[in-house]
């Protein structure tokens, strides 16, 4: 199954033969309207079950990943967008041993981790935060590790994965345990944070994401990992996508 994350307005913008139902993240600040409608179209929605729901504006599409790792039943689970999806000729061929991550991205020259994420959301002070948070030993982070991290020239570029429901649950529960303990220690200032920046806990779960895959086997053992079959892109604004195929035939690695 593939949890597609939108909010109650986005309607799914691509058909695809495997099942794809969307999950309403921030489900807990609709009004009686919103939730009919996504009712309707046979939405999930993450203020069910065990759930972190009301964090939405802050913590974005992980509130939904959250419900996903403590309340989906299936066997093989991920996550999509509403506007980005996973190709289905990918799709057809995945193994439940292998855990599918979007592809990485070289950054421009000159830039790394640390500076893409301070110029995009003014996130100097996260950075120094985050790593004094990792340093005392309250994520299962090493701090050793942090240096070569930031100063990696390419990332993953978002929290796409795709996998058995045990390596699924693996990967996005250690990000969350990454995360848990820098949200307590400096949630009073993040949520003074407007705009953009409101969510940057979930830019920064992007980041970790990246951490985790380039010391793959410290912190994910023996777990396979493969990257591609994602349509990165976003679609346009009123574009419906009829066929989900990549163009040429999927090749895994």
């Amino acid at each position: 199954m593939i949890y597609s994350v939108a909010y109650a307005k986005n309607y799914l913008r691509y058909k695809s033969r495997h099942p794809v139902r969307q999950i309403i993240a921030g489900a807990a600040s609709l009004n009686q309207d919103g939730r009919s409608s996504a009712v309707e179209r046979g939405c999930f929605f993450d203020d069910v079950g065990i759930n972190i729901s009301h964090l939405n504006p802050y913590f974005s599409e992980l509130t939904a990943i959250y419900w996903i790792i403590n309340n989906s039943e299936e066997g093989m689970i991920g996550h999509s967008h509403y506007r980005r999806y996973w190709y289905d000729n990918f799709l057809d061929g995945a193994d439940q041993r292998v855990l599918y991550v979007p592809p990485s991205i070289k950054l421009p020259v000159g830039e790394t981790v640390q500076s893409q994420f301070e110029k995009i959301y003014q996130g100097q002070e996260i950075v120094k935060k985050y790593n004094a948070v990792v340093q005392k030993g309250q994520t299962p982070f090493l701090y050793g590790d942090m240096a070569g991290f930031w100063s990696a020239d390419s990332l993953n570029p978002c929290l796409m994965t795709y996998g058995s429901a045990e390596n699924y649950r693996k990967i996005m529960s250690l990000i969350f345990e990454a995360i848990w303990p820098f949200w307590d220690e400096s949630k009073e200032e993040l949520m003074l944070m407007k705009g953009y920046r409101a969510r940057l806990i979930a830019f920064l779960a992007e980041r970790l994401m990246t951490f985790i895959l380039l010391d793959k086997k410290k912190y994910l053992g023996d777990i396979a990992i493969e990257e591609g079959g994602v349509r990165l892109a976003p679609i346009k604004e009123g574009d419906f996508v009829e066929n989900t195929d990549h163009p040429h035939k999927w090749q895994s690695a």
